[in-house]
């Protein structure tokens, strides 16, 4: 008795397993081009993170002054950079925390003004909503 073919039976032309050979083939393209992308945005993200990392130079250009100090005043604006001059790195990340809020260098510029001495005034003060420094300075 011959029997007919069992509908079970796989075609000896598409034995071994041929579906896992193409989703192989179409994985190690896809993972090699996944890996490239991610290595050339890697790249990117680690130059645009350093040249976000605040140095002493960066953050002196970003002070920015009024016209029309007086020359108490322009002293004292020179004391300022040398201070920021001074800093060590985890101060001067400190130091851009408290006027913009990140320990980066993401803004153009800070402010820089000076208000009269008061008797209640004791140190300066940081607005970071607007990158400002108000210090205190003799009129």
């Amino acid at each position: 008795m011959i029997r007919k073919k069992d509908r079970t039976s796989v075609d000896p032309s598409l034995s071994g397993n041929w579906a896992q050979v193409l989703f192989d083939n179409v994985y190690s393209d896809l993972k090699a081009h996944f890996l490239q992308f991610v290595s050339s945005q890697e790249k990117a993200l680690t130059k645009l993170f350093s040249d976000l990392q605040p140095t002493t130079k960066k953050v002196s250009k970003l002070l920015e002054c009024a016209v029309d100090f007086t020359p108490k005043q322009k002293e004292l604006e020179q004391h300022q950079k040398r201070l920021i001059r001074v800093l060590a790195e985890s101060k001067l990340q400190k130091f851009l925390r408290f006027y913009t809020e990140s320990d980066l260098v993401v803004t153009d510029s800070i402010y820089v003004e000076f208000e009269e001495i008061t008797e209640f005034t004791r140190r300066p003060i940081g607005h970071n909503c607007a990158q400002l420094w108000k210090d205190s300075a003799p009129g």
